[in-house]
């Protein structure tokens, strides 16, 4: 038996189980998980970094990371010799890589005081820079999202979660007020139909598009997940190699063509015709843009 405590109550005791040889390599990452849940996981933040104590300080996000690292090998150390083996094992064979290639994870300013204010159930008061204006916001911060490298807020604000980005809050302001966190609050669940919704949204339409073999590859590759499970690409090809299909594309006619324009001359708009002639327009404008040199545009400036 473990007893597990913090300075402001015991917790429960923790049994650990006499090693049972025949678990398999996965048990040893299971028992983890089970470990996390029942040993408390904020506790071993404290201990792992002083600073989240301080309410003028708190963490940054490497700092974060490294104090799960730590957390992790005080749970693995705690396991069955036989299960702290198989814990290893999987260790060393997955690896989690946050950040989106040729990018790197963001640190925002504010990271530090809203994830101490997350662990504490304090209040915050926000100014943020939305698509459409400054705003500032009184919320109750649920939980952190980190997606390719960018971290995002999950906070309750007049009644209803919403998602902010953390690089655009513009000033932030932990208050003494606490708040209490809701019962049925799944964060991982809220993620998931937040992102859906929000890819649902950005793209409402569709667009029958032709594309080359490369083209088909190159939207294969730069597609948005959503965009790719419900894209319907036909088996037939025509007489030049190309092959017809339907794809979900965004809500305004740039946002389409912009999104198209990344596959170059590797693809072409058939319908919506609308869509088809702000192709023309846009890529009419770069032809003629890069038709003239350097030293010739830039004598047409002066002249003006």
């Amino acid at each position: 038996m473990r007893r597990v405590c913090d300075i402001r109550r015991v917790r429960r005791m923790v049994g650990i189980g006499a090693p049972d040889r025949s678990l398999t390599p996965v048990s040893g990452m299971v028992a983890v998980t089970e470990l996390i849940d029942r040993l408390a996981m904020v506790t071993l933040l404290d201990a792992a970094i002083g600073p989240i104590k301080t309410r003028d300080r708190g963490f940054s996000g490497g700092e974060l990371l490294v104090a799960m690292a730590a957390a992790q090998t005080k749970l693995v150390a705690a396991l069955p010799a036989n299960q702290r083996l198989n814990a290893r094992r999987m260790q060393q064979r997955f690896h989690l890589d946050a950040p989106g290639w040729f990018g790197e994870a963001e640190e925002p300013k504010h990271l530090r005081i809203i994830a101490s204010s997350v662990l504490r159930e304090n209040l915050i008061e926000i100014r943020y820079q939305s698509w459409k204006a400054e705003k500032r916001r009184r919320v109750a911060p649920l939980g952190l999202v980190l997606k390719g490298g960018s971290w995002y807020l999950a906070g309750l604000v007049d009644g209803s979660v919403r998602t902010y980005r953390i690089a655009r809050v513009l000033n932030c302001t932990a208050l003494d007020d606490v708040f209490s966190r809701p019962e049925k609050f799944d964060l991982a669940a809220y993620w998931q139909a937040s992102t859906e919704r929000l890819e649902a949204e950005l793209h409402p339409n569709e667009a029958t598009v032709r594309l080359s073999s490369l083209g088909v590859k190159l939207l294969d590759v730069l597609s948005h997940p959503y965009v790719k499970t419900r894209m319907r690409i036909e088996e037939a090809k025509d007489a030049e190699g190309w092959r017809t299909a339907t794809i979900p594309v965004g809500k305004t006619l740039w946002h389409a063509a912009i999104e198209l324009l990344r596959l170059g001359a590797e693809v072409e708009v058939l319908e919506p015709g609308e869509l088809r002639e702000k192709m023309a327009e846009l890529t009419g404008m770069m032809a003629a843009r890069y038709a003239a040199t350097p030293d010739r545009r830039a004598a047409t400036a002066r002249k003006r």
